[in-house]
């Protein structure tokens, strides 16, 4: 089975190309051209590259989110658009688990953080089931912290609140993570979310075990969740992932795709849709401009 992979949640734009679970080739470019201006022509490289044709493909792979709106368009449209032309199917992959994928051996909680502005991060909450881990009352921990998380939850609007949740064992994960629980040696222990970092701080400290930090914004937040983690006398270590080494691999949403395909789980290429987890920050201007505008409505109605 050969499986062409894409990563375009941020902006590292990775691509990849699996053949019967081995990496035959993967090209990675983090610069400031748009992912539209540089996807296609990475493809087009990494087939050449690799002597294959589109042809060849047998399953088409995209990490569908969260992540950078425009970014998760353009990977997803891509593919899609390949997917149906060649009509094969597609597989989407979560953008965190993928992420936390990529550090097997971390014996702890691993923590994916992306960028969502404003102080906030998307976040995931993983553990390697392989690992022997030391802890006091795991899962009294995790089921105390899925509800920490929610009761802060930064963002009404965001998708992921508002998207039905799929339950597997005693905690609840967002469907695009649940697949991952059955299959992989990463389990999640609380649903992805969006938060602000202090809040996250405080449901880290609950795990109560070492965390590693990783994505584009751990070294940003790292020291932010070390002060207030002094401040409570927190006896674990935060660990930081250097980004240069630990980032968003389209050969880890090839490999996880294998296994999903494998199981008879994929995607119809109609239904298959980005995970953006809340709405754009255009759309949220869009709402408060109307909502204003609705308010200053009822005010001159009331003179």
């Amino acid at each position: 089975m050969t499986i062409l992979a894409c990563d375009t949640a941020n902006q590292t734009a990775s691509v990849a190309l699996l053949e019967e679970g081995k990496v035959l080739a993967e090209f990675s470019i983090h610069d400031k051209k748009t992912h539209s201006e540089k996807l296609l022509p990475m493809i087009a490289q990494l087939l050449e590259t690799t002597g294959k044709a589109p042809s060849d493909i047998d399953v088409f792979a995209i990490s569908e989110g969260p992540g950078s709106f425009t970014g998760l368009r353009i990977g997803l449209v891509t593919m899609k658009t390949m997917a149906y032309t060649l009509k094969k199917p597609i597989v989407g992959i979560g953008t965190l688990y993928a992420l936390a994928a990529t550090v097997p051996f971390f014996n702890g909680l691993v923590c994916p953080v992306l960028d969502a502005r404003n102080q906030q991060a998307f976040c995931g909450f993983y553990r390697n089931l392989t690992l022997p881990i030391s802890r006091q009352s795991t899962l009294e921990n995790d089921f105390q912290n899925e509800l920490f998380l929610k009761e802060h939850f930064q963002d009404k609007n965001a998708a992921a609140a508002e998207a039905p949740l799929k339950e597997t064992g005693r905690f609840e994960t967002s469907a695009s993570t649940t697949f991952v629980m059955a299959q992989a040696s990463l389990m999640s222990c609380a649903a992805d979310t969006v938060c602000h970092v202090d809040v996250l701080a405080e449901a880290l400290i609950g795990y109560k075990q070492d965390v590693l930090l990783l994505g584009d914004c751990a070294t940003a937040f790292a020291d932010r969740i070390r002060s207030l983690w002094a401040a409570e006398s927190h006896p674990y270590h935060l660990f930081v992932a250097p980004e240069s080494l630990f980032k968003n691999r389209a050969a880890t949403v090839a490999l996880l795709a294998q296994e999903k395909i494998q199981s008879g789980t994929g995607a119809d290429v109609f239904s298959m849709q980005p995970f953006y987890m809340r709405v754009s920050q255009a759309e949220r201007f869009k709402q408060q401009k109307k909502g204003s505008a609705k308010g200053e409505h009822t005010k001159n109605d009331t003179k």
